[in-house]
């Protein structure tokens, strides 16, 4: 989900919950430094130029029925006030009260001085966006324990432990390079979560057994088919089939089994749900080649490149397919900035140019 689609749903919560609110609550947004720029004291009718971003959030606020007063100690002094009054109307904000006097109706103050303290204790605690605290506890009261969330911006795949309280990272960087890591860890600590982002070694088979387990569930039989998409291929699919999280997210609202989509999914976190949902088994034996037989990282296939011979290079065709050597065993394989894709076969290699390498470029 991106940050647009969460302020969306983050804004609903807000709203359903302000509807139950105090209606005498009130938000206290101080002037000089936090909605106005302020460098040194100017005189008493001086005000600096409107902070864009705090000017839009009292519009939103006001814009959905909330209370705001400008807090200042400018409000004891006739001359200020009018000031405050006429930089308002003529920077298209609401006629908002003044005030420098705190009751039991104030709710929230937004101030460059303040420092925040957890209630009845002293502590200080870490100012957080209550639009994304929102987020975040709708995001925990909807998965279930063992649930996953994926992040396509980052390229990272969390789960929930709800009984530990831990998100543990299960694919992708540790750290992205947005910086939004170190800022969710901070985010779900403030509901009691943990987000981690080290894995630990686990033994080989274990692994293995989990992996099978996963893919094929209870079910140790024959394969079977999966239900047909009857759809036309998109652009919304292509766009879909480059990463295994928005594949799996398309499938599920479509409600529609596509082979491009499953080839994205396959060996992701996604993958039990997407077999579980569009029927989709293998036997214990393709699963277990699967595993053991995974194709080498892209900087070693781009390490140990051979030529094609020229029965390869009729075979390829037009196809920008490649050839390495590791460790005695031959890879056919294509890539865009986006992906790659390695097989031990010509033919697999074409197929997964043309169903999965060719439409993300």
């Amino acid at each position: 989900m991106g940050l647009d689609a969460i302020r969306k749903v983050a804004n609903v919560l807000l709203i359903e919950a302000e509807e139950k609110s105090d209606d005498d609550a009130w938000i206290g947004v101080d002037l000089d430094g936090t909605l106005a720029e302020y460098d040194k004291w100017r005189g008493a009718t001086h005000i600096g130029d409107p902070i864009p971003k705090m000017a839009n959030r009292i519009r939103r606020w006001v814009g959905r029925r909330k209370k705001v007063k400008i807090f200042t100690a400018r409000a004891d002094d006739e001359r200020s006030v009018n000031a405050i009054k006429k930089w308002l109307k003529d920077n298209e904000l609401p006629d908002l009260e003044i005030t420098n006097l705190k009751d039991e109706h104030m709710t929230e103050l937004w101030d460059d001085k303040a420092i925040a303290v957890q209630k009845n204790t002293g502590e200080v605690k870490e100012a957080q966006d209550p639009h994304m605290i929102a987020w975040a506890r709708q995001l925990i009261a909807s998965l279930n324990d063992g649930g996953i969330w994926g992040i396509p911006d980052t390229g990272q795949v969390f789960q929930f432990n709800h009984r530990d309280k831990v998100i543990q990272l299960i694919e992708g960087p540790a750290n992205d390079a947005q910086g939004w890591t170190p800022r969710l860890k901070e985010l779900f600590a403030t509901l009691g979560y943990r987000l981690l982002t080290h894995r630990g070694e686990d033994d080989e088979m274990t692994v293995i057994e989990a992996i099978v387990q996963r893919a094929i569930g209870e079910n140790y039989g024959e394969p079977l088919p999966p239900r047909a998409y009857q759809g036309d291929d998109d652009a919304e699919l292509e766009v879909a089939a480059r990463q295994p999280f928005t594949a799996h997210e398309l499938a599920v609202s479509r409600n529609k089994h596509h082979p491009k989509l499953w080839q994205r999914v396959k060996g992701s976190p996604f993958e039990n749900d997407y077999r579980r949902r569009f029927n989709v088994r293998e036997s214990v034996q393709v699963v277990l080649d699967s595993i053991l037989h995974e194709a080498p990282q892209f900087k070693t296939l781009k390490a140990h490149q051979v030529k094609l011979s020229e029965q390869e290079r009729g075979q390829a065709g037009e196809s920008p397919i490649k050839k390495s050597v590791v460790n005695g065993e031959s890879w056919y394989w294509s890539n865009t900035h986006r992906c790659y894709q390695a097989h031990s076969t010509m033919k697999a290699a074409l197929t997964a140019y043309r169903d999965i390498v060719e439409p993300s470029g």
